[in-house]
């Protein structure tokens, strides 16, 4: 990883930051508490992204062997395009691997460039759900063979 970079199981005292993260950058429907609950959830793993053990963005996956769901990840602004993203989700599906995880599912919106980033990082489009979000946009569905 680039020094300094680290991931990290995040703490109660990450929730907030995460929080005000993933609304700057994804803006949808999680409540603080939302994240706070999932933090202590068994099928779920939160990480914080951290630079400097500063807090810079997270990733929170669902985990039921042998699979998991990247439900989501984001790095705050100031540091994107950095290629932070790609060294997280590269350490991620090696850390889910180790966690006996098969296959990472995980759902994007059809018209993100986010898809373009999950395909150089390996994931393959395996369907389509139409009119995914909002009853109006599609989303792709992406699988990663670990």
């Amino acid at each position: 990883m680039t020094e300094g970079l680290s991931l990290r199981i995040s703490t109660k005292d990450d929730i907030e930051i995460i929080h005000s993260i993933y609304q700057s950058e994804i803006g949808s429907s999680w409540t603080y508490d939302d994240f706070d609950k999932k933090r202590t959830d068994t099928h779920h793993r939160i990480y914080s992204i951290c630079i400097n053990e500063a807090c810079i963005g997270f990733i929170i996956l669902q985990v039921i062997l042998p699979e998991a769901d990247l439900l989501n990840i984001a790095i705050h602004k100031d540091f994107q395009s950095k290629g932070y993203g790609t060294e997280v989700l590269k350490n991620i599906t090696d850390l889910m691997k180790r966690s006996g995880v098969q296959k990472i599912f995980l759902e994007v919106r059809a018209q993100s460039a986010a898809v373009c980033f999950y395909e150089r990082n390996g994931f393959k489009k395996i369907d389509t759900r139409k009119k995914y979000y909002n009853n109006i946009e599609d989303a792709i569905i992406m699988q990663y063979l670990v």
